[in-house]
């Protein structure tokens, strides 16, 4: 006899980002609804007072009895109750991090569970969490990837702002110069975020001690690698790498002795955040899915990131912050002292209390790519180490709303409908978004949303 599951379950439901995640299911239960017939979810959490509560909420705004989800207690300090929740759902959207610290529990639990459903004729559970954390990306990778495709799940890491509009917006420029004709051999990416109305950007603590621990934990990111990469996954070379052709990414000249990019007149830093080792592990696993599968190998690119910055001033005080940010995590006693003073350290951006309602209204972010390519001509008539350069260029605008608590709330749910509703074009092991969704319409849906969006410019 077949279990009674939900459809979805969010876990840490009444953690700061798990509200934002439960308010996004409530605003787009009629879209889950027609995309998953007879959908049902339940929020999952510690104290079943305080998911009591979120119902309670959830039923003045919506009080079809229809939208309120099931109520869940689990603890990821109890590997039973993660496993009985796992048991009784098709999706777990795990909002509990630090994810090094908290995760791999979870991750093992949707694993057991998803193999004892196998043996009992059943779809196995899939996963996806909000981390932008490298070191448990890889390391969840390496320990599970074999196991999630053996059970026939899938578990998507990054899955919100970290690192969606990247990972995603990787495919969808390479597309774009693929449609001109072009074999893909480079992407520049520059991202900024806006504010208005005299606001500035505000976060969350749990972002922050995510930060904390990723710098905390980078000799194991290391050692990890060097498993990882190699020996489990293949290294991506572009094309024209192969070749000995350039990959067409200009040498950044300096402004007042910093970095400076005419293409978005901003001062440039490289983008120390996921992204970048999310697009490289992405980049990896779909070579790694195409060899196992025997397909044609996917086009890789050469990435560079940058984050843009306004004025001189801003790239200075970036440049202290991080300057005594990385010295005081290297060190147990530092990393305390980083805990416990979270605006002194990020500039005022991070603290306990979260950003206000002004702040994430007034905030939004935009990522510009610059892709670039080697038409067809000029790469059949190239010689094998010429060093000749690209010919063709596209350029790609990600826009979206705040992107710690609007943006990640809204590209998490939608991941979570696309995993739902087009399971079978979803593919299996433990991945990150352009790994597993690559063949799916989240983008085309992401750009009906309208709250965050994908265009080519030119």
């Amino acid at each position: 006899m077949a279990r009674a599951r939900t459809h979805l379950v969010v876990l840490g439901a009444t953690g700061f980002t798990g509200r934002f995640v439960v308010e996004e299911v409530v605003r787009k239960l009629p879209a889950l609804q027609a995309a998953v017939p007879g959908f049902t979810w339940a929020v999952a959490g510690r104290s079943r007072a305080s998911l009591e509560g979120i119902v309670a909420a959830i039923r003045k705004t919506a009080p079809d009895a229809k939208a309120l989800p099931a109520i869940v207690e689990a603890d990821v300090k109890n590997v039973e109750s993660l496993k009985h929740m796992a048991q009784g759902t098709h999706l777990v959207l795990n909002c509990v991090g630090p994810y090094a610290l908290l995760g791999e529990p979870v991750v093992q639990a949707v694993i057991e569970a998803s193999e004892a459903l196998s043996k009992e004729g059943q779809a196995p559970v899939d996963y996806a969490d909000l981390t932008g954390e490298p070191g448990f990306i890889e390391l969840m990778v390496l320990k599970y990837y074999d196991r999630a495709l053996a059970a026939g799940c899938t578990l998507v890491h990054a899955a919100a702002f970290d690192s969606v509009p990247a990972d995603m917006g990787v495919l969808f420029a390479r597309e774009a110069l693929q449609k001109r004709g072009a074999t893909p051999a480079s992407i520049e990416i520059f991202v900024t975020v806006h504010t208005k109305d005299g606001q500035r950007m505000g976060g969350n603590y749990g972002t922050y001690a995510s930060a904390i621990n990723g710098f905390a934990t980078r000799a194991q990111l290391s050692k990890t690698r060097k498993q990882l990469y190699g020996p489990k996954l293949p290294k991506t070379t572009p094309v024209a790498k192969q070749r000995g052709l350039g990959v067409g990414l200009p040498r950044r000249k300096g402004r007042f002795g910093v970095l400076w990019a005419e293409e978005v007149k901003s001062y440039l830093v490289p983008f120390f955040f996921a992204d970048p080792a999310v697009i490289r592990l992405s980049q990896s696993l779909a070579q790694l899915q195409a060899d196992q599968a025997g397909g044609a190998l996917p086009e890789s690119v050469q990435i560079v990131a940058w984050m843009q910055l306004p004025s001189l001033y801003v790239l200075f005080l970036a440049a202290v912050l991080m300057t005594f940010f990385g010295l005081f995590a290297s060190s147990a006693r530092g990393r305390q002292v980083l805990q416990a003073h979270p605006k002194l350290f990020s500039g005022g951006i991070f603290s306990f209390e979260g950003p206000t309602q002004a702040q994430i209204e007034a905030t939004s972010f935009e990522t510009t790519m610059v892709a670039r390519g080697h038409s067809k001509s000029l790469l059949n008539g190239a010689k094998q180490g010429s060093g000749i350069g690209t010919d063709v260029t596209a350029t790609i605008k990600i826009k979206g709303v705040e992107p710690g608590y609007r943006a990640t709330p809204a590209l998490f749910v939608a991941v979570a409908r696309t995993m739902l509703a087009e399971r079978s074009k979803v593919n299996k092991g433990v991945l990150v978004p352009g790994a597993a969704l690559a063949n799916t319409r989240l983008i085309e849906d992401l750009n009906e949303d309208g709250r965050v969006t994908f265009s080519v410019q030119e």
